[in-house]
């Protein structure tokens, strides 16, 4: 969450969710929206959020986020 004097300006959802094969389930988290408030876009705060979250993630022991929206919407870090 991106907050400027008590007020949210920006924000990443994420859900607990998983991808299922046969050889059994893998935890994983879906992402998405991403919001910015209109008077803070094109400073890079959704993909300093994205670039965060990402790391968090990571740091939980996910190994997959998967994405919702449009792909080009999207950055995607390795």
């Amino acid at each position: 969450m991106i907050e400027v004097d008590g007020i949210v300006e920006g924000a990443i959802f994420y859900t607990h969710s998983k991808i299922v094969t046969p050889e059994g389930e893998v935890p994983t988290i879906t992402f998405g929206p991403v919001f910015i408030s209109p008077k803070y876009h094109r400073q890079r705060l959704g993909r300093k959020s994205i670039t965060h979250s990402i790391a968090k993630a990571t740091e939980m022991g996910y190994t997959a986020i998967l994405t919702l929206g449009y792909p080009y919407h999207f950055l995607f870090v390795k």
